[in-house]
């Protein structure tokens, strides 16, 4: 997705709407996981320009899809956009509820990567909050994630 990555967001925004668009004339069962990510992705380009309301629509919808698939995982990431969506729509205590489930289910997947995201939306919440005592105990651990990650990465590039 070239615009996404240029940060063209409004033009990433009409491709992902075509897409999902498309998909939803093709057989529902079939597409079922395409169009729940088009609609996460729809939802993160909109929070990307602002438009949060979409967001949380777009992620709703999402959240449906990804429940009747059972992905566990998916609906942990989509918690996390969630929250960041929360924050940035100015209901910090709404966002840390969401990034609290989360997290939860990222600890119970050993999902570092979702860990080392849900605690930077973490952080930024206690940022919000002023508590920033918090704020540092969630620092320390989004640092703890990222090296966890990086000797994951390295690791594999030796082998």
């Amino acid at each position: 997705m070239l615009q996404y990555q240029q940060k063209n967001y409004h033009d990433a925004l009409k491709y992902m709407a075509l897409t999902s668009s498309t998909l939803a004339r093709l057989d529902p069962k079939e597409t079922i996981a395409q169009r729940s990510t088009a609609l996460n992705n729809i939802g993160r380009l909109n929070t990307l320009i602002g438009n949060y309301e979409e967001a949380q629509k777009s992620f709703y919808d999402a959240m449906v899809l990804f429940e009747e698939q059972g992905k566990q995982l998916a609906i942990a990431r989509l918690e996390r956009n969630i929250a960041d969506n929360y924050l940035k729509m100015g209901f910090p205590d709404k966002a840390l509820e969401t990034a609290n489930e989360a997290y939860s289910k990222g600890l119970k997947q050993k999902d570092y990567k979702l860990l080392k995201e849900i605690t930077e939306v973490i952080m930024n919440i206690y940022v919000k909050l002023g508590d920033y005592k918090k704020a540092f105990q969630y620092q320390s651990k989004y640092i703890k994630y990222k090296d966890t990650l990086f000797s994951e990465n390295q690791s594999k590039q030796l082998a």
